[in-house]
């Protein structure tokens, strides 16, 4: 059965990712083509949180977004700038911004539960440039 359809309303335009939060299984993270984030509440299929920043960008189609492992945060690559966004998911606040190892857009990101703090942070760029955060 059909739990929800995203409508094109949910972003201005095309979506480009969605993942499952890691603690929730009724909310999901959307990537939108209109530089946003989205936090869409599966039960209403509606959105409780928008993250956006005016040097956030999300220009490419495969442009990816994660929550982090224990689900407070929200985070992508700007496909601009090479900048890393980090919001906290509950207040939408932008809590830190990561820069100066891309120098093309980021269009992959990846939030895992390795490294010494158990918070493995792993960037790509348009020009294959892989990078993993401490």
């Amino acid at each position: 059965s059909v739990l929800c359809i995203f409508q094109p309303e949910m972003h201005e335009s095309a979506i480009t990712s969605v993942r499952f939060h890691p603690m929730d299984s009724t909310k999901v993270l959307t990537n939108g083509m209109d530089s946003s984030l989205k936090i869409i509440d599966l039960r209403n299929c509606k959105p409780t949180h928008v993250f956006n920043h005016k040097d956030f960008q999300t220009s490419y189609s495969w442009s990816s977004s994660s929550f982090s492992p224990d689900g407070l945060y929200v985070a992508s690559g700007s496909s601009s700038n090479g900048l890393v966004f980090i919001w906290d998911a509950q207040t939408g606040n932008l809590v830190q911004r990561l820069g100066g190892a891309h120098e093309v857009g980021v269009c992959g990101f990846a939030w895992g539960r390795g490294g010494e703090s158990g918070q493995q942070v792993a960037s790509v760029d348009k020009s294959g440039r892989l990078v993993l955060w401490a």
